[in-house]
């Protein structure tokens, strides 16, 4: 990663809270720290074993932490929080750590790590920690889709009319422009309501699969123009890539999952309060599976964005 020239605290991940913000801040700095390391080459092993044993010490610390203060002040989002936290902590930490252990501690290892770090830190400070205290775009997101009058989920596979298919375009519209405008400083519009998989600029493909416990599955695939990966995955760090390697493509996976597990939550793609959706399995497709398997009329939703900085579609069907 030569690309990268520095990184820099944000004050915009701070939600308020003062031991919350500071172990932030702390989880910030032994990322910058494994940046530097990789970068430079440096005795990269022992930084970045020493970086997984900080990781698992803040998983139990901090989410301890962070948790108490959730139920000091009612926080109704708390057991939805608390999931994400034990996830982090006795799975995915878990598995980072199996991964750079068995391929000793190897740069495409570590890039997946600080990957990871990164995306985590963009996806979970950004939604779901600063929902507890704070607003969003100086709205609440879950007040979003009050206006939505469908009687039934549209997501929980329930035939929707027309009309209530567009509301849902709408709203998950306004939602991702929210989400952009305040992750990334950038504006993201609809450009097609209908998006049938024509190639833009050169994009990358994510794939991930939610299931609820009644065995309902939701399909989602992202497909990301390269160029928006770039200007936005290191953007809330002040890191500058030029080149979409493992480790903003492990950032980007953990972003767009973040995105879509915000969306689900709280709007009604969602089929349950008490059965909401989870993440089975996600992986980044190749150009040629998804030149082969993509059939825009297989999806129930397939929008389009537009920024700045590059194309985006999302596209969703119910399983």
């Amino acid at each position: 990663m030569d690309n990268i020239e520095n990184i820099e605290w944000d004050e915009r991940y701070n939600i308020g809270v003062s031991n919350i913000d500071k172990a932030h801040r702390r989880l910030f700095s032994i990322v910058k720290r494994l940046f530097d390391t990789v970068e430079k080459n440096q005795n990269k092993k022992h930084s970045c074993y020493e970086g997984i044993k900080y990781l698992s010490n803040y998983a139990i610390t901090h989410f301890a932490e962070e948790e108490a203060y959730m139920r000091s002040i009612g926080y109704k989002g708390y057991e939805r929080h608390k999931e994400k936290h034990d996830k982090m902590k006795n799975e995915i930490v878990p598995a980072l750590e199996a991964e750079l252990e068995e391929a000793d501690y190897s740069g495409e290892a570590a890039s997946r790590f600080l990957g990871v770090c990164l995306g985590w830190l963009t996806g979970h400070t950004m939604l779901e920690d600063r929902a507890i205290t704070g607003e969003i775009g100086g709205k609440k997101i879950i007040d979003i889709n009050n206006d939505i009058n469908t009687e039934k989920p549209i997501i929980a596979g329930e035939k929707a009319t027309k009309e209530e298919e567009e509301k849902v375009i709408d709203a998950v519209g306004e939602m991702i422009s929210v989400i952009m405008k305040e992750m990334f400083k950038i504006d993201a519009k609809i450009t097609d309501r209908h998006y049938d998989g024509e190639y833009f600029g050169k994009p990358a493909y994510y794939r991930a699969i939610y299931k609820n416990k009644k065995g309902r599955k939701i399909k989602i695939l992202m497909i990301i123009e390269e160029k928006l990966i770039l200007g936005t995955v290191g953007s809330v760090m002040n890191i500058r890539f030029n080149v979409v390697d493992n480790a903003v493509l492990s950032a980007a996976m953990q972003v767009s999952h973040h995105v879509m597990q915000s969306i689900s939550q709280h709007s009604k793609l969602n089929s349950s309060k008490k059965d909401p959706f989870t993440l089975e399995r996600e992986s980044i497709l190749s150009a040629k599976h998804f030149n082969e398997k993509f059939v825009a009329s297989y999806f129930d939703f397939n929008i389009l964005f537009d920024t700045e900085k590059g194309k985006f579609a999302l596209c969703a069907k119910i399983l």
